[in-house]
């Protein structure tokens, strides 16, 4: 990028030239975007901290003994509380790992567990 003169500009010029903007809301929208997306994420990831719960639940309810299946839910609910606490530190692409991992750990403990579907 050149100056109109043809010389380069410095980090001065150009950051007096992006202040002059009239760009004043674009920092409050994108914290406003940011704080969105880490409240949605830390939804989620409650929700997805409570699934391995209800799926030890409903698998002891159906008869199914303990085992493995029970270890993969705790780590699940584990994860997903991690995800919570990484999503409102702002933390949100470790957050969304984590979310994620908690879900595939409840939907592998649910298929571990072998429990009837009826």
């Amino acid at each position: 990028m050149t100056a109109r003169d043809g010389e380069t500009p410095d980090t001065d010029d150009l950051r007096a030239r992006f202040q002059q903007q009239a760009r004043s809301g674009l920092a409050d929208d994108r914290a406003r975007k940011a704080r969105g997306a880490r409240i949605a994420l830390a939804a989620f990831s409650t929700l997805a901290s409570v699934v391995p719960l209800i799926v030890v639940a409903v698998g002891l309810n159906a008869g199914v003994g303990m085992g493995i299946w029970v270890a993969v839910c705790a780590l699940g609910t584990v994860a997903g509380v991690g995800a919570v606490a990484l999503a409102l530190r702002g933390r949100t692409r470790w957050g969304f790992a984590a979310f994620f991992v908690a879900f595939t750990l409840a939907q592998l403990g649910d298929l571990l567990s072998n429990r009837p579907l009826h």
